[in-house]
């Protein structure tokens, strides 16, 4: 699946499990949860639906241990790695502040986003389901060793799903709730099949609802952030490649103007060593060149963020409900469903 396409549902909830974590009524179970975090944490890079982003994912857990012990640097190490993704992928990094901004603006839609729950809907179709060989006779059992792995990666995937109550904010503000989500998980039987996989996770979901609601309507609206027609995924293509060339002109003027100042603090060191005659007319033209490069360069600079930012807003306007879902990625943006009142 192409990254830009997932890729904000998997930032959406990792972001939103840090920020509610380090929320006073529930940091003191930090350190309980600590272990499923960690775990779940890893087992959620190998279940992307990218080959290359789960290599990339588990290299960054491999180089960067995790040795985080509070919710605030849980918190920093996911910022920081989402900005060594954003890096590579030509995307501008964001502080800390700025997804603190976010998070504090968006707090209440995130207590149970459907943009979490599509994220784990995507993990349904990685992780090694059972296919039905079509070429198997009718009523004929599957073979032991086959049926047997089958049957391991569908408890790795329960344990998965328990790991990620977690995760989830909804889940985290509400222990009860919490507590009757991984008792749901563990009684369910081992999926087999990515269907299998869904229905548990639709299971779930319904936990949130004041009212159940059904496999294939749940599944409808989940899939409906994918289901783009031909113009919309040639405009999406077109927009990460003007985000690219956006971003490559900025990169190139960081550059000239990192070479600038070095150039320019040769020359100020040159210049404090002579006892130039201030009096001088070409000594005041040298700093009034000085000064006029500052400026071109300066105002280049903004020039290009500012139509950077111009096309965004004008990308949010022109899709509408497809707009950007937060600081770290543009992803179409869809229903949030709020926990139902205990």
């Amino acid at each position: 699946m192409y990254p830009p396409m997932f890729g904000p549902f998997y930032w959406s909830l990792k972001h939103a499990a840090t920020w509610f974590w380090m929320k006073p009524l529930v940091r003191d179970s930090f350190e309980d949860a600590l272990p499923y975090l960690r775990r779940g944490e890893l087992q959620l890079c190998k279940y992307l639906n990218c080959p290359a982003c789960v290599f990339h994912c588990v290299g960054y857990h491999d180089t960067h241990p995790q040795v985080y012990s509070s919710p605030e640097e849980w918190w920093t190490y996911v910022i920081n790695f989402h900005n060594t993704v954003n890096e590579r992928t030509q995307k501008r990094s964001w502080s800390s502040e700025e997804a603190a901004e976010y998070q504090e603006e968006n707090e209440e839609e995130q207590k149970n986003s459907m943009q979490h729950w599509i994220a784990l809907w995507l993990t349904t179709h990685t992780f090694n389901p059972y296919q039905p060989n079509p070429n198997q006779a009718q009523g004929q059992e599957k073979e032991p060793e086959n049926k047997a792995q089958q049957e391991e990666s569908g408890r790795r995937y329960l344990d998965f799903l328990s790991d990620m109550t977690y995760f989830l904010p909804a889940c985290i503000m509400d222990s009860q709730l919490a507590q009757s989500m991984r008792a749901f998980i563990q009684g369910s039987p081992v999926p087999l099949t990515q269907a299998d996989a869904s229905l548990i996770l639709v299971g779930m979901f319904n936990l949130t609802q004041p009212f159940p609601r059904s496999q294939l309507e749940v599944e409808t609206e989940w899939k409906r952030p994918f289901m783009l027609t031909p113009e919309q995924a040639l405009l999406t293509k077109r927009a990460d490649d003007m985000r690219k060339e956006d971003h490559k002109k900025i990169l190139d003027l960081e550059v000239k103007l990192q070479q600038l100042k070095g150039r320019l603090g040769d020359k100020s060191t040159s210049l404090s060593g002579d006892s130039t005659d201030p009096t001088d007319p070409d000594a005041n033209e040298s700093s009034s060149s000085i000064k006029w490069i500052w400026v071109i360069v300066i105002v280049s600079l903004m020039s290009v963020i500012l139509a950077f930012y111009g096309y965004r807003f004008h990308q949010k306007q022109s899709y509408g409900s497809n707009g950007p879902s937060g600081p770290h990625n543009q992803t179409p943006k869809v229903q949030v469903v709020k926990v139902a009142p205990k």
